[in-house]
């Protein structure tokens, strides 16, 4: 390889690595997506420590809730045909 070739080469990127306009720093859309995934990642740890924070209560029902179950103890068909 040629040294002047090289030299020249080696300088050129030298100069154009301090001037890139494309840095990744220099792209808004990198912020962008930055501040999505920092956003989400701090609503997360909110949400986290809120829920540590404030345990769960028991709740008691005073009155049977309706459910859309069949009753456990339903009877069984009358003839054994039937499963």
């Amino acid at each position: 390889m040629n040294t002047e070739a090289y030299e020249s080469k080696g300088n050129r990127s030298l100069h154009l690595r301090g001037a890139d306009p494309n840095r990744w720093y220099r792209v808004p859309e990198v912020w962008l997506i930055l501040t999505l995934i920092g956003s989400a990642m701090a609503g997360s740890l909110a949400l986290v420590a809120t829920a540590l924070h404030h345990r769960d209560e028991l709740v008691v029902a005073h009155r049977p809730i309706a459910s859309p179950l069949p009753p456990s103890h339903a009877q069984r068909p009358a003839d054994d045909a039937t499963p």
